[in-house]
Formats: structure tokens, sequence, C-alpha cells
């Protein structure tokens, strides 16, 4: 058994917000006597696979984790887990959760997490035997960490579904590539928030049909992860004002 614990850098550990979601995240691949754990030169790869060789493909599950220590001030987590299945009608579908981290300290001492999420399900329907329908959620996330307090947060989000012709090698073929652990698709909508002496600064896209909204509140209006605790403080700006909050020079 690996103490996991001591294998993630000591700038994540020092983070309460940063260091327990991700034991929360890896430490159940640890726990389970069915994982196969491989560890050499500062990478640990954890594996526990019901797939292959098995048949039906369906109502099995294969789950992924590799911890990369790049340095001491860089940390990269790649976690995967598909599970495959069968409806009430026999209509067959696979899920696949993945999940990229980077974490990181810039030349600033700033602590930085970049967080890809997706969630691909691939489905078959009634009207399309044997055609696979892939739905894909993705959704990116960027913190900025000053003396463990968050001062600044990016989220992207968006979707975009697919078609495949031969379901047969969807099934087989569920073990995510490198690629599949990078977000794939433009992410439309997002929310940036940045903290500073004078205020919490935040920019959001909600649709294309409205567009941006720049706003302004308080410091005392966030909590310690930068949600906004009363809508109604919020006050609108402008794009120059939201530049400038950013240090952003513009031509008058």
């Amino acid at each position: 058994m690996i103490e996991i614990t001591k294998k993630i850098p000591a700038f994540i550990q020092n983070n309460c917000d940063l260091f327990q979601p991700l034991l929360k995240l890896v430490t159940p691949f640890f726990e389970d006597d069915a994982t196969e754990v491989k560890e050499e030169k500062g990478i640990i790869v954890a594996i526990k696979d019901d797939l292959t060789r098995k048949e039906p493909y369906q109502n099995n599950t294969y789950s992924y984790l590799k911890l990369e220590e790049i340095s001491p001030q860089e940390f990269h987590v790649y976690m995967s887990q598909t599970q495959k299945k069968t409806s009430e009608n026999q209509l067959r579908s696979s899920e696949i959760q993945t999940v990229f981290a980077n974490y990181y300290v810039d030349s600033d001492e700033l602590v930085h997490e970049e967080k890809q999420e997706q969630h691909i399900c691939d489905q078959e329907t009634e009207d399309y035997l044997g055609f696979l329908f892939r739905t894909i959620d993705a959704k990116k996330t960027d913190t900025v960490y000053q003396q463990n307090q968050l001062i600044k947060k990016e989220i992207y989000y968006g979707d975009k579904t697919e078609s495949f012709p031969y379901l047969h090698q969807a099934l087989q073929n569920s073990y995510p590539t490198e690629n599949d652990y990078f977000i794939q698709i433009t992410c439309p909508f997002y929310d940036i928030t940045h903290s500073i002496s004078d205020g919490v600064y935040i920019r959001k896209l909600y649709d294309v049909v409205e567009g941006e909204k720049f706003f302004l509140t308080s410091n005392d209006n966030v909590d310690s992860k930068l949600n906004v605790v009363n809508e109604n403080q919020l006050v609108p700006i402008d794009l120059p004002t939201w530049n400038r909050s950013l240090g952003v020079v513009t031509k008058s």
C-alpha cells in the first residue's frame, strides 16, 4: 500500500483547498485490493480493469489513475473511469469521466490549479441500433492562490454531440487516450473572477444572445472560493474598467 500523501508535493499539501479534494479523488484507487499499482521514477499508475477479456463488455468498469511529479513545483494528475451499461430494453451505453489536473508554482510564487474535466456518454437508441451517439460535457477550471488565498478563478464550460457508425468498436475500446484528457471542444461559456485590493471583478458570458457582462463587488461579498454571496450587490461595469482591473493598458 502506497502512502499517497507522501507522494503529493508540499506546495499542494500546504493548501487545504487543493489538497483535500485531490486526496478525495485519488484515495479510492488505493483502497481497493483489485487495483493494480505500479510506481517508477516519480510516476504512479493505478488501474482497476473489469473490461479486459470480459464478455459481454457491458456492465463492467475500467478505472485509471496516473500521478506524475514533473518537479517539486509541478504535479500532474490523470484520472478516468469507464462504465459500461445495458438498459432494461437492451440498449447499450458507455460513460467515461476524465480529469486532467496540472498543479504548479510560477515565478511569482503563485500556486495554480488547471483542471480539465469531461463527461463522455456514448449511447445507442432504438431508432439507430448499432450507431453510437456521443455527447460530451466539458469543464475547464483555472484557479490561482496567493499565500493559500484564492485570488483568481476562471471557469469555462460547453458541450457537443457526435455520432459513430461502429458501435462494437467503441464498446471494446474504452480506454481513454492521452488526448481524451484534454478538452477537445471550444468552451463557449465562462465565468472569470479575480480579487484585488479595491474589490472583486467578475466577467461572465451567460449565452450568445445576452453576450458578456461585467460586474464589480466588494471583497466582503464573496466567500473563500470567490463565490458571490449577494447577487444584489453586483455593480455593472464596462470593458475598459475590467481591463484596468487586470492592469491592461489600452489606447485612449
